[in-house]
């Protein structure tokens, strides 16, 4: 008999109860997952039918209907328009309230309706029996979030022209979220900055790039999102090097980050990687650093905020891996890399790895939606890092020699990134 550990248990009992269709038993409320303000988002089958509610507050109910859709893009105008069998066909759901769905809560509804059915490219709905019907319809098409069929006269049936098509892409890279509500993982949201031109010389890069955004204040909360395979928040801190955004002062006088990187990189595995040993004034020299380079964003990464890892997220044009680029793949002007540390020993295994790098992935194509991809270069060796970034969308390129060590050139494009089921 093969024997299943805990955690695997544990995360295979998470996985059951968000699977891709929602539990069917009258009477009972699960938990699907958690607004990044921390409400909670639960699924309750009722007499009536399936019903999404918000910390316990009925916010939508819908109905799902035995009528099959499909959102034809490419076909539409030429003659194999509404005969497509290849194309994914999706139940429509039928919205309803007895009260108008404010903005904000719809938003929370389809997020969870994109966890309970996750693997759908599209969430097809009809809205009419929502008293607010038109409101949320505009909602849907003014920000990107929804579309009808692409010609509404010539859709395949009557029905289509009804349905309001949900893009999963759009919905995680945070379409209906600034401006409308703050519900969104991006805690910091900025407008992009004006493409001025900036020159970078130094001892490893001679870069032409874009000027890059100013810094975070110190222990700001840059992202977060509730991750339902082990059931807590990934947080992402800009670096506190001088402990400003502390409650509790250590009698030492350190800010819990540098404490923690200080440990962290004294520890015999992190050294192994990161050969960074030493004590408080090396780290915070080494910190003091990157904060004042334009490229680097040092951060903390935390589990329900417990300190669990650091991490630099750079531009790749002023960084040196760019020079190790194959030839007929140019590095582009807002593309970003990443090194990171998982340095407290109880988070390591699991699969949290891929989840906190996919929440890395997410956070650095919502901060800016011109960055249309990610690079990674790990050991070319560390089987463990390749495992999880191939998880987490990576692709392998080439495998390439820095001075210090020979890296694997990892590549994930937004497209590839956001077509895939890797959030929920």
């Amino acid at each position: 008999m093969t024997t299943v550990n805990y955690p695997t248990r544990r995360l295979q009992a998470i996985h059951d109860h968000t699977s891709s269709r929602p539990s069917r038993t009258k009477g009972f409320e699960e938990l699907v997952t958690r607004l990044p303000t921390g409400e909670r988002l639960t699924h309750f089958m009722g007499a009536t039918g399936p019903q999404i509610r918000m910390d316990g507050k009925p916010i939508l109910d819908y109905q799902v209907l035995n009528d099959s859709v499909t959102l034809e893009l490419t076909s539409v105008n030429t003659e194999f328009e509404g005969t497509t069998q290849h194309l994914p066909k999706y139940n429509v759901l039928k919205v309803s309230s007895s009260e108008g769905i404010p903005i904000p809560a719809f938003w929370a509804s389809i997020y969870a309706l994109f966890t309970l059915y996750r693997e759908q490219e599209q969430l097809p709905i009809i809205l009419h029996s929502a008293i607010n019907s038109l409101e949320l319809a505009s909602y849907l098409l003014d920000s990107g979030l929804g579309r009808l069929y692409p010609i509404e006269d010539r859709a395949p049936r009557v029905l289509e022209r009804d349905v309001y098509f949900i893009s999963r892409a759009a919905f995680w890279q945070a379409a209906g979220t600034e401006g409308y509500h703050t519900h969104s993982w991006l805690r910091d949201p900025r407008r992009p900055i004006p493409p001025v031109n900036s020159f970078t010389r130094s001892k490893k890069v001679i870069a032409q790039h874009p000027v890059r955004p100013s810094k975070p204040t110190p222990g700001q909360l840059l992202y977060q999102r509730y991750c339902t395979h082990v059931g807590q928040f990934l947080e992402i801190h800009y670096f506190d090097i001088d402990g400003v955004s502390d409650t509790v002062k250590r009698e030492d006088g350190v800010s819990r980050h540098l404490a923690a990187f200080n440990k962290w990189h004294n520890d015999d595995r992190v050294n192994t990687a990161w050969g960074e040993r030493g004590g408080y004034e090396k780290h915070r020299k080494y910190i003091e650093e990157v904060m004042a380079d334009p490229h680097v964003l040092p951060s903390m990464m935390s589990w329900d905020g417990e300190l669990m890892g650091y991490c630099e997220i750079m531009y790749t044009r002023e960084d040196h891996v760019a020079q190790h680029y194959p030839e007929g793949i140019m590095v582009g002007d807002w593309e970003r890399n990443v090194h990171i540390l998982t340095g407290e020993q109880k988070f390591l295994g699991n699969g949290r790895a891929a989840i906190y790098l996919r929440c890395m992935l997410h956070y650095i194509f919502l901060s800016d939606p011109r960055t249309i991809r990610a690079c990674g270069e790990p050991d070319w060796k560390n089987a463990g890092v390749h495992k999880a970034a191939t998880d987490a969308g990576f692709i392998q390129e080439v495998c390439f020699d820095f001075p210090y060590k020979r890296s694997s050139l990892l590549l994930v494009t937004r497209a590839r990134f956001f077509n895939k089921p890797l959030l929920w």
